[in-house]
């Protein structure tokens, strides 16, 4: 993965996050590795560096809101990489993905309305329903063992009749892909 500049990232440098204020390394004992997917413990590439270095020289840290190249940014990705058609008045900024879960529910869904999600899953799904007051409807993944190797698929039926489950209107699918934890990627 290159930097734009024609270094490379270092993805085999070791970096002790330990005594960080690190989530990850300093939740748990020290006999535990915790392999986080969100978390990385290899450094952000030097150009993203400099323009955070840029930022901080500034000493100033008011709140910000999206520009406007940042939204038209979004909008001509979303539609180089999925044909969507995206204005940028309607690319809005969130702190973080797990906000934007909750975000989209209430965009998107009301009170009452049904949010399909597929366990195992990252843990964070789990709350939208509560935070927005949408009832859940758990779709487990089925694990398959091949000798060795677990791995889960989608239980299709399972996932058809939550959509038509008698006396909730299903408002949400919340995907998770790749998926966390299994690791599976999902196809179109």
């Amino acid at each position: 993965m290159g930097n734009g500049e024609g270094k490379k990232t270092d993805f085999d440098q070791l970096i002790d996050r330990t005594h960080t204020n690190s989530l990850k390394w300093d939740a748990y004992p020290g006999d535990v590795l915790p392999i986080w997917v969100a978390d990385m413990d290899f450094a952000v590439p030097k150009p993203i560096q400099d323009i955070l270095a840029h930022k901080v020289e500034h000493g100033v840290f008011g709140y910000e809101r999206p520009c406007k190249e940042h939204r038209e940014t979004v909008a001509l990705r979303m539609q180089k990489l999925y044909n969507w058609q995206v204005e940028p008045e309607m690319v809005v900024a969130t702190p973080g993905i797990v906000s934007g879960f909750n975000i989209a529910a209430r965009a998107a869904c009301q009170p009452g309305d049904g949010l399909v999600i597929q366990s195992p899953v990252y843990p964070h799904f789990f709350k939208v329903s509560g935070n927005t007051g949408m009832q859940q409807q758990e779709v487990p993944l089925i694990p398959i063992r091949d000798e060795h190797t677990l791995r889960y698929e989608v239980d299709m039926d399972a996932f058809a009749a939550a959509f038509k489950q008698p006396g909730i209107h299903t408002g949400m699918f919340l995907l998770c892909n790749p998926h966390n934890p299994t690791g599976a990627v999902y196809s179109p």
